[in-house]
């Protein structure tokens, strides 16, 4: 459920209120300038995961076979779970020589070789992100990124913001006419700016298992998105 909240704060100090006189040549009417601000708060219903398989071995074939095989097996597992391919895309792999400093002859010696490659996943149901972290790491993924949460209604729900934080400078420019005995016109200019916020993801892995060997601990996760934007506006002021 999306909850709404819009803040309207009408001040004398933040108003700014300027009288401008007419000029016949710049053709600039006396206008108002207010602020607006308004916000939206929705659960994500998105989820984005990273999925790295990171592999050291002695030999560059070895470590990248082992990449590989880890790669594939969590790319099975993701068809299985319902996943489609247009959701999911892969880094290119990559093998790095790894040094060591030898003390003795006093320079770097070569120990190995390590490759990575990493999946990343958009899930279009979120509650999806846990089982999908589980499946990951059975199948021998070696590190998760934060999941990036967010919803797919994103561009319509900041249009909705935009709205609204446009008639609170409106009813801020109406309640400063009001003052000065005048009306307020057509808006001159309008300018706006978004404070978003994206949630930090709270959640347990499942593959834990509780202390008497019985069962997995319960998913929890949560989250809130939070789309604020903030608007400058100028209206012409007419009596």
């Amino acid at each position: 459920m999306i909850k709404q909240r819009l803040s309207r704060a009408l001040t004398p100090l933040l108003l700014a209120l300027i009288a401008v006189t007419s000029d016949a040549s710049e053709g600039i009417p006396p206008y108002v300038a207010v602020s607006g601000k308004a916000s939206i708060t929705t659960s994500p219903n998105r989820a984005e995961l990273t999925l790295s398989a990171e592999q050291d071995a002695n030999q560059a074939a070895q470590a990248q076979k082992q990449v590989q095989r880890t790669i594939e097996k969590t790319l099975v597992f993701l068809s299985q779970q319902g996943i489609e391919t247009k959701d999911i895309r892969s880094t290119t792999l990559s093998i790095q020589p790894q040094y060591v400093w030898d003390r003795e002859q006093q320079q770097q010696r070569l120990q190995g070789y390590r490759a990575a490659q990493s999946i990343v996943v958009t899930l279009q149901d979120v509650r999806l992100l846990q089982a999908i972290i589980d499946g990951g790491l059975s199948a021998g993924i070696t590190r998760l990124s934060p999941p990036r949460l967010f919803h797919s209604e994103q561009h319509e729900l900041e249009r909705q913001v935009l709205a609204m934080a446009v008639k609170d400078a409106q009813i801020n420019a109406e309640a400063a006419a009001t003052a000065l005995n005048v009306k307020v016109g057509w808006p001159l200019a309008i300018e706006a700016q978004s404070s978003s916020s994206t949630p930090r993801p709270e959640y347990r892995a499942v593959a834990m298992m509780a202390a008497d060997g019985g069962e997995s601990v319960d998913t929890q996760l949560s989250g809130q998105i939070e789309i604020a934007l903030h608007v400058n506006a100028k209206f012409a002021l007419v009596h």
